[in-house]
């Protein structure tokens, strides 16, 4: 089993897609996901260096799945310069945790536009 993709349901999908494309950086891959979609309006993958990240206009596509929000799952990116990394991000005004620092490396915390935690780490070494 591969994890193919993080998905997310959006409630608003231009401030979603602009955290991820244009602060985060992540690039729009152009895939043909069928004719209920439309690439880049209510729908859009992005290249996140493995599984990508999907993102879903919430009124267009309702998560079909009865799940409640459980809070404990996090997406973690990794950076090679955590430092410059933060710096951008700060600097376009996204609020970001201090850096935690561990044995393995360090990393900060950070929420996108709809209140999903983030991690974005880097690698001692």
């Amino acid at each position: 089993m591969n994890l193919g993709a993080v998905l997310l349901y959006a409630d608003d999908f231009e401030a979603m897609l602009a955290f991820y494309r244009d602060d985060l950086g992540l690039e729009v891959v152009e895939i043909n996901a069928g004719p209920e979609y439309d690439e880049g309006v209510d729908f859009v993958y992005l290249d996140a260096g493995g599984p990508g990240v999907e993102i879903f206009d919430r009124s267009v596509h309702p998560a079909e799945l009865p799940m409640s929000l459980g809070g404990s799952v996090r997406a973690a990116f990794q950076v090679d310069d955590l430092d410059a990394t933060r710096d951008g991000l700060m600097a376009r005004g996204i609020e970001v945790g201090d850096f935690v620092n561990r044995q393995w490396g360090r990393y900060v915390e950070l929420s996108d536009p709809e209140n999903n935690p983030l991690v974005i780490f880097q690698v001692a070494g």
